[in-house]
């Protein structure tokens, strides 16, 4: 590597600062190369070109490699090198050091073919910089390393922002966080990926697109091979009237903030973004992303007779008029959550030598005496009526507290002041590493699980969202306050990652609740939606691209009234979740007018590829993909469609109208039919509007609150 020294600030006080910080750092900085060219520096990948200059590390442009438009361009009348900075915010210190206001020395640059390489020391607080910009086919990576340079530095917090220009009149996508915003004269916006969300938009897939009507879009994102604990999205539209050129602190922004970790000087805080160029518009965006961690969005297997309604069941066998009635229904998975005994002892040990050792079931004592003879024979039982049963899992955030003390004391989780965290009445969060005593006792009670009930269908783990901070541990990234700590959220990854492979070593199903990262996905079949929030419906269905996302039972809304059960009803058909037996049980007319319209998602995909889709205002839509069951290979498209506030009691008052959809291929459909809420399937026209555009035309008919239109190729 060719090592320089180079001072770069602004004017004359920041190059004397530099100059007297030279004599206070180590005596191991090189000598300076002579000689070296000052020039522009480019990295391209991904549709995305990177410029930065050799002499200060910093990035002067990032423009669209096809067109040579800039993707993210200030006000013109800005120095370029003040368009894109980094910061860096010290917990211990409490200074903040950025790259527009103070000096920076490239101690160590290499230039490779789509890869440059910079070694930088920040003065004057000494925050030595690893900075590393590699081109590829998918895109540009930006990856930087930060510690102090003292190597004797304690630990500390530390906050490291990268600000990037925004274009005024910019639209803003963030996955389930509302469908857009448009930067002018709008709030501050705020997007957390990681814990503390609180009142700002929670994301589990970490990006952020932005493009013009007139021009190509580019996405933000954090690279899920980054270990990370939290990142912060913020943008901050300026508030200058139009026309009027504003000062660097009152331009457009966008903030992107890794917080929640630390560095010291034998311990680095590593971050990084992924920067690619795509079609404008929220589907192209999401399928790159999606097409490069497709393990993280996608099930490994799919079993068609799981991708319905979700129901429930007690230890006690309903009469065969009920299982007839549920199969006739479409019931073909019922979750049975009382073969568990309690948080941390989840199979009794007495269970494993004696079938018919009886417990009270942990969910509901109501339950009565269970026992591994009585869970066979019900799981026995409804496989006799074509119906498959879906157990709890050997997983929980928290144990109740008198286990955790007596066995797992070291893996109680703590608050800052050192107190165990309670998880409610009698139980504590718990630290859940995969060779922790906690971790162990999880895998090893899945395995007696897996030997216990081999008829099972599968595996549901719940709890699978919990967030929190604990102290009483270290997980080498998390530093709170400047002290070691934690991220809670890491258990599905630390031990929730194996016992999701030694179920699917066995063929068995496995179900997760929603998890709060889509890092925490990775390798599960099925996504199981709690709660009744439409926002948090919407970022759950898109962890579920390329697999089922369905209902959990035991939340059917019980608390909302039938016109608020029919708008979320709706809410899930456009986005794709399968509702729940008892959602679709609570109301015979709805159940009638639903169930038929959910049985149209077996098998559905999200389509990413761009399409235009024309439909007149009022109506809500989504665009989905079947395997299609008249030619193999190919597929049918799905569209559902949905009018808010009409509800299925109401007449039809609604006129015929159009649905018009453009696409690479749409002229070779040439089959569309529909189902409306409450109506059978009919055939609809469907005419090729214009073949050099590949743009059909379906005329719908009047219809209520919902329906399905189906197009495939005869």
């Amino acid at each position: 590597m060719k090592l320089i020294s180079h001072n770069h600030g602004f004017g004359a006080a920041a190059i004397s600062l530099a100059a007297s910080a030279l004599l206070s750092v180590s005596c191991s900085l090189q000598p300076p190369l002579k000689n070296l060219e000052d020039k522009i520096i480019e990295v391209k990948g991904g549709g995305v070109e990177l410029k930065l200059h050799s002499l200060s590390a910093r990035i002067t442009s990032i423009v669209h490699t096809a067109s040579g438009e800039e993707l993210l361009r200030p006000w013109p009348d800005q120095d370029r090198l003040a368009w894109f900075s980094t910061s860096i915010t010290d917990g211990l210190t409490g200074r903040t050091v950025s790259s527009l206001t103070d000096s920076v020395l490239v101690l160590g640059f290499e230039d490779g073919e789509d890869k440059v390489e910079f070694d930088k020391l920040i003065l004057p607080d000494g925050y030595r910089v690893a900075q590393r910009v590699i081109g590829t086919r998918e895109g540009v990576f930006l990856d930087y390393e930060v510690r102090p340079d003292d190597e004797d530095a304690p630990l500390r917090s530390l906050d490291f922002t990268v600000m990037l220009p925004i274009q005024r009149g910019s639209t803003v996508w963030v996955p389930g966080c509302e469908t857009r915003c448009e930067t002018v004269g709008r709030r501050r916006r705020r997007f957390v990926y990681g814990p503390g969300a609180g009142d700002d938009c929670r994301m589990r897939i970490p990006l952020i697109s932005l493009w013009r009507h007139d021009g190509p879009a580019i996405t933000v994102a954090v690279p899920l091979e980054l270990p990370v604990v939290r990142v912060v999205f913020e943008v901050e539209p300026s508030l200058v009237p139009g026309g009027v050129a504003p000062r660097i602190d009152e331009c457009d922004w966008l903030r992107v903030t890794f917080d929640l970790a630390g560095a010291s000087g034998t311990r680095s805080l590593r971050t990084g973004l992924w920067l690619y160029a795509h079609e404008p518009g929220w589907r192209d965006a999401l399928r790159v992303y999606a097409e490069k961690y497709r393990e993280y969005f996608e099930a490994p297997r799919r079993i068609a007779s799981a991708e319905t309604p979700l129901s429930s069941m007690a230890p006690e066998l309903p009469p065969v008029w009920r299982l007839t009635r549920d199969q006739n229904s479409g019931v073909r998975t019922v979750r049975l959550a009382w073969n568990v005994f309690r948080s941390g002892e989840w199979v009794p040990p007495q269970a494993l030598r004696f079938d018919d050792f009886s417990w009270r079931s942990e969910p509901d004592s109501a339950y009565g005496e269970i026992s591994v003879s009585r869970v066979r024979g019900v799981i026995d039982n409804l496989i006799q009526y074509k119906i498959s049963a879906v157990l709890d899992g050997a997983w929980n955030s928290y144990c109740e507290r008198f286990i955790a003390e007596s066995s797992y004391g070291s893996d109680i989780a703590e608050n800052e002041e050192g107190e165990p965290i309670s998880a409610g009445p009698g139980r504590l969060m718990m630290h859940a590493g995969a060779e922790s005593p906690f971790g162990r006792a999880m895998m090893e009670q899945q395995r007696q699980m897996l030997d216990l009930y081999p008829q099972a269908l599968g595996y549901y783990f719940a709890d699978w969202s919990t967030t929190g901070i604990d102290f009483a541990h270290d997980d080498s990234l998390t530093v709170v306050h400047n002290r070691p700590a934690s991220d809670l959220a890491a258990n599905r990854v630390r031990v929730g990652e194996k016992l999701i492979e030694l179920v699917s070593q066995q063929r068995k199903l496995t179900i997760i609740s929603p998890p709060s990262r889509v890092v925490e996905a990775k390798g599960v079949d099925m996504i199981c939606f709690t709660g009744v929030d439409p926002a948090d419906l919407r970022g759950a269905a898109l962890l579920g691209l390329w697999r089922p996302v369905i209902s959990d039972p035991g939340v059917a809304g019980d608390d909302l009234t039938l016109v608020e059960l029919e708008e979320l009803l709706k809410e899930k058909l456009v986005q794709g979740v399968i509702a729940s037996h008892g959602e679709l049980e609570r109301d015979q007319q709805l159940g009638r007018a639903y169930r038929p319209l959910f049985a149209q998602l077996t098998g559905r995909q999200w389509r990413l590829d761009p399409v235009g889709l024309e439909l007149p205002s009022g109506v809500r839509s989504q665009l989905f993909q079947v395997p299609s069951a008249r030619v193999s290979g190919e597929f049918e498209l799905v569209l559902c469609l949905v009018q808010p506030g009409v509800a299925i009691t109401e007449e039809i008052r609604s006129a015929s109208f159009t649905v018009a959809l453009s696409f690479p291929g749409a002229d070779r459909f040439n089959r569309a039919s529909w189902q409306a809420a409450s109506r059978a399937p009919r055939a609809v026209p469907l005419r090729v509007s214009s073949p050099a555009e590949n743009r059909i035309e379906i005329v719908v008919p009047p219809f209520g609150p919902a329906g399905v239109l189906r197009l495939d190729i005869q």
